[in-house]
């Protein structure tokens, strides 16, 4: 039930911004929990429609049930927000008044150690949004070669020691949990414990790398001019 009320960060903000009205239509392209899905259907009530994306199963679930009550005003699909123009088109809409990306790892994903983002709660290094498709952590840590570990923390991950971690991952072979990769880590950096998320952001790009998920901005961009009406906004 806690993740049913859970309330999302900058959710005024995120209204304001929308403005949603009555018989306007929306896409969030990442819905997650559901919390400004609910939000923007109740501002735009009573004929707002909302299409919501997730390529996480367990989210799109939860987003059902959280927005059940509007009835068909709301559709959940399990698809990357890089799709959100096929399934518009599949819904009919030709044209929407907002859309909203809120991009990230939720706290629902982090709290969940079988899930690989969490390096607090111990689990296999997965670390998909989607569970069912595309390249686990584990995979690239222990496949790829030291030469495009190290080139992927360094340009996406923003990582200044990318070349001394990707060597001591190789060096560290089989890595089989996300605890086990916290520690070679912080060993090479010198450190008791790797700070914060820090070992998650940086392999969560690697992923992200693998599938193709780390280019889909200009997609959402360019629906903007292609898909929004001349008042409508991308959040």
């Amino acid at each position: 039930m806690g993740q049913l009320t859970h309330v999302p960060v900058l959710f005024k903000e995120v209204i304001t911004g929308l403005q949603p009205r009555a018989g306007g239509k929306y896409i969030d392209g990442t819905v997650g929990a559901g919390g400004h899905a609910e939000g923007i259907l109740a501002a735009s009530a009573p004929s707002g429609l909302l299409l919501g994306l997730d390529c996480d199963p367990d989210a799109v679930l939860v987003a059902n049930r959280r927005l059940a009550s509007c009835g068909a005003r709301a559709t959940v699909m399990h698809a990357a927000y890089v799709e959100m123009a096929c399934c518009a088109q599949n819904l009919g809409w030709e044209r929407v008044n907002g859309i909203l990306l809120d991009l990230g790892v939720s706290s629902r994903q982090f709290e969940q150690g079988k899930r690989g983002f969490s390096f607090v709660r111990d689990g296999p290094l997965d670390m998909r949004f989607d569970p069912s498709s595309g390249m686990t952590a584990a995979e690239i840590v222990n496949r790829w070669p030291q030469n495009e570990i190290a080139k992927v923390l360094s340009e996406l991950g923003e990582e200044r020691q990318s070349k001394k971690i990707a060597r001591a991952v190789v060096q560290a072979r089989p890595i089989e949990s996300t605890l086990a990769l916290e520690r070679v880590i912080a060993e090479e950096k010198g450190e008791k414990k790797a700070s914060g998320m820090q070992p998650q952001r940086r392999f969560r790009h690697c992923e992200s790398r693998s599938t193709g998920s780390w280019t889909p901005l200009k997609l959402p961009c360019r629906l903007r001019w292609t898909c929004s009406r001349p008042a409508g906004d991308l959040r």
